[in-house]
C-alpha cells in the first residue's frame, strides 16, 4: 500500500507542476509570436530556456516561497491549504508524509486554534473538513497511465540511440584530405571550437549530425564527387549543429514532450524547437557565403537522393527532412528574413524574460483572492450554514447510478453531502421534497466547522416526507430555522448539480416571466446545470427575438465550456429561425468557442442554411483559417464553398485558409471545390496552383493539378506555376499524369506544348518520357519550333529501346 499512497500523494504535486509547465510554455509561444521578425536562433533560444525551465520546476517548485496568486488551479481531489490539507507543494517537498507515517484517518477532522485560543475551549476552537482522498485506487491508476505514457514515448529515443551505434558502426572515417580540410576550414569560419568526427556512412545515407558529447557528422559516400557548392552548403549547415549542441535540446525536448505527454504544448514546443533549430542552422550557412537559390536547390536535391533513416530520427539531426521542407524553403528564399546572430541583449531580455516566469509559477501558489488566507480570517468569514453562505462552492463531486445519487460540496470550513436513492419527486416552486418513492430516501449532512448537521427525509404511509432531523448528533426540532436551511440546501442542490431543472424553469417563468429565469440563471456557476436551464428556457418559452439574443449573450457571458454553451446555440437554432440581429449574435458566440469540433458543429448548420452575410461568411473564414484541426477547418471551408458558390470577396481569405492545412488529402479536396468555380481568373488560379505546390503528396498534388489543366493554361503565370508544381512532383508516374492532363486537349497552343516538351525530360524514368513522346507525337503534328522540342526531349530517352519507340510514333505521324 505505501507505493499505491505515495503516487496517489504525488500525484497534486505533479499537477502543480504540470499546469506551471503549460503556462510557462504558454508564454514562451507567446513571445516566439512577438519574435517571429527576429532571427530564428533567438526563438530557438526561447524555446531551449522554457523547456530547461520545465524540467526545473519540479525542484523549484519544492523550494521557492510560496507566494498568493488570485488565480483559479485544478483540483485532483486534494483540497487546498485553505482547507487544511497538506498542500500540494508540501506533498513534494516532504514525501514521508504520506499515508502510513502518522497520518490522520480519511475523513478526520483537522483542529485548529482562532485568534490564540486555548486548544479545548469554546469558540476558540473550531474544525475544518479533513482532505477527501480520490476514491481508493483512481489517483494509482492515473499515475500508471501517465508513466506508461512517459515510457511509450522514451522507447522511441532510446531505440534511435541504438540506431545511430549501429549506423556508426557500418560508417568508416573519412580519409580524403580535401574534404578534412575544407570541414575543418568551415568549422574554422563559423567559430566552432569542439572537436567532431567526420564519416562516410552506407550509400543512400542523408546527411546528418548526432552525439553530445562526441559530435559525429556523416555524409553519403558519393559526397566526394559532389560539387563544391553543395558540399559547403552541407558541411556549414551540419557543423552549425555540432556548433548548437542541437542534439543536446532534441533529447532535451523530447524527454519534456514525453513527461508532460497530456500537454498540448509541451507537443507544440518540441515541434517548434525542430523548425527553428533547422532555420538556425540554414541561416548560418546562408550567412557564411551559400546562395538562397542555390542553397534551396539543393535541399531539393538532397530530400530527392537521400532519405534519414527512421532508426535515427530521434537522436540524430538529418539535413533534409521531408517534413519541414516546404517551410524552409520559404524561409531561405525570403530575402528580409534576419539571419545573422542576434543581440547580446535580445538574447538576455528573452533569458530573462523566461527566467523570471519560471521562478514566478514556481512560487505561485493560487488563491481565491490572490493571497492565502489565514485561518482567522476563514472562521471570520463564515455564513451560519454552508448552504446560507452563497454558492461558490470549490470542489463539488457528482456520483450516479440507476438507483443513486450523491453529491459532495466542499470549500474552506464547510463541507455538504447530499445522498438520493430510489424515486424522489421535489417541488422546485417551494424548494422543498414533495414525494419519495417506496423505499426511496433523502440524506443531508452538513459541517460549518462548528455545527454538524443532518437530516434524513423518508416516504411516509401516503409517499409524502417525514424528517428526522439533528445537530452534532442528537435529535432536534425540525422547525422554521431547519426547515429554511433545509430549502437553502435544496436551492444549492437546484443550483449546482441541477435537479428538476425543467420543473424549476417552469416554476419560475409562471411566477417571473422570462426575465426571473435569466435573473436565476445569473445565480448559477456551473455550466452544466447552466445548459440545463438555457435548454428549459428555450423549450418551454415563446421567446421574442430579443429575448433570444439575450439567452445567446448571457450564454456566451456566463458559460465557459464550449460543449454547453454549443449546446445552448443549436437548441437555439433548433427554436427560432436565425435572421438579422440574431443570426449576428449566434455567429459571433460560436466563433468564440475555442474548440474546432464544436465551433464546426455550431457553424454547418447555419453555413448551410444561406442566410449569412457577406461580413459573416468573411468571418467564418477567418475563423476557420484559425483553427488548429484540418478535418474541422476543410468541412466549414467546403460548406463555405457548397453553399456560397465562393463569391470574388471571399476567395483570398479561402485560399489563406487552405494554404494552412497541414494534410494533403484535406488540402486537396479544399482546392478542388473552388476550382469548381468557373469565372477563376487567371491570377486566382496560379494561387491555387502555388497552393498546390505546398502539397507532398504526388498522388493529391497530381489530383488538383489535373483538374487546373482542364481550365486550360491560356496565361503564361499560371503555366509556370503548373510546371513549377510538376517538377516537384518525385514519382514519375504521377508527373506524367499532370502533363498529360495538359496534352489531352486537342487544340493545344503551340507554346504550351513547346512548354510541355521542355518539361517532360524531368521524368527521370525513360518508360514513363517515352510514353508521354509517344502520346505527343500521335496526337499533335509537329513542326517548326515544337518539332525541335520534341527532338530534344527525345535526346533525353537514355535507352535504345525506348529511344526507338519515340522515333517509330514520330515516323508514324509524319509519314504521308
Amino acid at each position: 500500500m505505501g507505493i499505491v499512497a505515495m503516487v496517489e500523494g504525488l500525484l497534486p504535486a505533479a499537477a502543480g507542476v504540470a499546469v506551471r509547465g503549460l503556462v510557462l510554455l504558454g508564454i514562451a509561444w507567446l513571445l516566439t509570436l512577438m519574435l517571429r521578425r527576429s532571427a530564428a536562433s533567438l526563438r530557438h533560444l526561447v524555446w531551449t530556456g522554457a523547456l530547461v525551465g520545465v524540467l526545473a520546476l519540479p525542484a523549484l517548485y519544492a523550494v521557492v516561497p510560496e507566494v498568493g496568486v488570485g488565480i483559479p488551479w485544478p483540483s485532483l481531489g486534494a483540497e487546498s491549504a485553505d482547507d487544511g490539507a497538506p498542500s500540494a507543494r508540501s506533498a513534494m517537498a516532504a514525501p514521508g508524509a504520506f499515508a502510513g507515517r502518522d497520518e490522520p484517518a480519511a475523513g478526520a477532522a483537522a483542529v485548529a486554534v482562532r485568534d490564540g485560543g486555548p486548544a479545548g475551549g469554546g469558540d476558540g476552537v473550531f474544525r475544518v473538513a479533513g482532505a477527501a482522498r480520490p476514491r481508493a485506487g483512481a489517483a494509482f491508476r492515473a499515475g500508471l497511465v501517465w508513466l506508461a505514457g512517459i515510457l511509450v514515448l522514451l522507447l522511441p529515443v532510446g531505440a534511435g540511440w541504438i540506431g545511430v551505434r549501429r549506423l556508426e558502426g557500418r560508417s568508416r572515417l573519412v580519409e580524403d584530405s580535401r574534404l578534412r580540410h575544407l570541414a575543418t576550414r568551415l568549422a574554422l569560419r563559423i567559430g566552432l571550437g569542439r572537436e567532431f568526427r567526420l564519416l562516410f556512412g552506407p550509400v543512400g545515407t542523408m546527411p546528418m549530425t548526432w552525439g553530445i558529447v562526441r559530435p559525429v557528422v556523416v555524409l553519403p559516400p558519393d559526397a566526394r564527387d559532389w560539387p563544391r557548392a553543395r558540399l559547403e552548403a552541407v558541411l556549414l549547415h551540419e557543423l552549425a549543429h555540432v556548433k548548437r549542441r542541437d542534439c543536446l535540446t532534441q533529447l532535451l525536448a523530447e524527454v519534456v514532450r514525453a513527461v508532460h505527454w497530456v500537454d498540448p504544448l509541451a507537443w507544440l514546443a518540441a515541434r517548434r524547437l525542430r523548425v527553428e533549430r533547422e532555420h538556425a542552422c540554414d541561416d548560418i550557412a546562408l550567412a557564411w557565403g551559400a546562395r538562397p537559390s542555390a542553397y534551396a536547390s539543393e535541399l531539393l536535391g538532397l530530400a530527392r537522393a537521400y532519405r534519414a533513416s527512421p532508426a535515427t530520427t530521434f537522436a540524430a539531426v538529418g539535413m533534409a527532412r521531408r517534413g519541414q521542407l516546404s517551410s524552409r524553403l520559404h524561409a531561405v528564399l525570403d530575402e528580409s528574413r534576419r539571419r545573422g546572430a542576434p543581440a547580446r541583449s535580445a538574447v538576455v531580455r528573452a533569458a530573462a524574460v523566461v527566467a523570471a516566469a519560471t521562478l514566478g509559477l514556481a512560487g505561485a501558489a493560487p488563491t481565491a483572492e490572490g493571497v492565502a488566507p489565514t485561518a482567522a480570517a476563514t472562521v471570520g468569514a463564515q455564513e451560519p450554514t454552508c448552504a446560507g453562505a452563497g454558492s461558490e462552492w470549490r470542489n463539488v463531486q457528482h456520483q450516479s447510478n440507476d438507483r443513486r445519487s450523491t453529491i459532495r460540496m466542499r470549500r474552506p470550513g464547510c463541507e455538504l453531502e447530499v445522498r438520493l436513492e430510489g424515486h424522489v419527486e421535489f417541488d422546485p416552486r417551494a424548494n422543498t421534497i414533495a414525494s419519495l418513492g417506496r423505499d426511496a430516501s433523502v440524506r443531508i449532512e452538513e459541517d460549518d466547522g462548528r455545527t454538524e448537521r443532518r437530516l434524513d427525509v423518508r416516504a411516509g404511509a401516503d409517499g409524502a416526507p417525514s424528517y428526522d432531523y439533528r445537530v452534532n448528533g442528537r435529535e432536534a426540532a425540525f422547525d422554521g430555522p431547519a426547515q429554511a436551511w433545509y430549502r437553502a440546501v435544496l436551492v444549492v442542490l437546484f443550483r449546482r448539480a441541477g435537479f428538476a431543472a425543467e420543473e424549476r424553469v417552469a416554476a419560475i417563468l409562471s411566477a417571473d416571466g422570462v426575465e426571473g429565469v435569466l435573473r436565476e440563471l445569473e445565480s448559477l456557476d456551473s455550466g452544466f446545470v447552466q445548459a440545463k436551464y438555457f435548454r428549459a428556457l428555450v423549450r418551454q418559452a415563446e421567446l421574442s427575438e430579443g429575448q433570444y439574443r439575450t439567452v445567446i449573450r448571457t450564454a456566451a457571458r456566463r458559460i465557459d465550456s464550449d460543449h454547453y454553451l454549443a449546446e445552448i446555440l443549436k437548441a437555439v437554432a433548433e427554436h427560432q429561425p436565425l435572421t438579422g440581429s440574431l443570426l449576428e449574435d449566434y455567429v459571433t458566440a460560436s466563433l468564440a468557442l475555442d474548440s474546432d469540433h464544436y465551433r464546426t458543429e455550431t457553424l454547418r448548420g447555419v453555413i448551410r442554411s444561406g442566410r449569412l452575410t457577406g461580413a459573416q461568411v468573411a468571418a467564418v473564414l477567418t475563423a476557420a483559417g484559425e483553427m488548429d484541426s484540418d478535418h474541422y477547418r476543410s468541412e466549414l471551408l467546403k460548406d463555405v464553398a457548397d453553399r456560397y458558390a465562393l463569391e470574388p470577396a471571399f476567395r483570398p481569405a479561402y485560399l489563406r485558409a487552405a494554404a494552412g492545412l497541414d494534410s494533403d488529402h484535406y488540402r486537396s479536396e479544399v482546392l478542388k471545390r473552388l476550382l469548381r468555380r468557373t469565372d477563376l481568373s487567371p491570377a486566382e488560379l496560379a494561387e491555387v496552383v502555388a497552393a498546390a505546390r505546398m502539397i507532398d503528396s504526388d498522388h493529391y498534388r497530381t489530383e488538383v493539378l489535373r483538374q487546373v489543366a482542364e481550365r486550360g493554361l491560356s496565361d503564361a503565370t499560371i503555366q509556370r506555376a503548373y510546371f513549377g508544381a510538376v517538377e516537384g512532383i518525385e514519382s514519375d508516374h504521377y508527373a506524367l499524369e499532370a502533363l498529360r492532363g495538359l496534352i489531352r486537349e486537342e487544340r493545344l497552343p503551340a507554346d504550351l506544348l513547346q512548354a510541355v516538351l521542355a518539361s517532360a525530360p524531368t521524368l527521370e524514368s525513360d518508360h514513363y518520357l517515352s510514353e508521354l513522346l509517344v502520346e505527343i507525337a500521335e496526337r499533335f503534328t509537329l513542326q517548326g519550333a515544337t518539332r525541335d522540342a520534341f527532338l530534344r526531349a527525345m535526346d533525353s530517352v537514355e535507352s535504345r529501346h525506348y529511344r526507338g519507340r519515340v522515333a517509330d510514333a514520330l515516323l508514324r505521324a509524319e509519314r504521308p
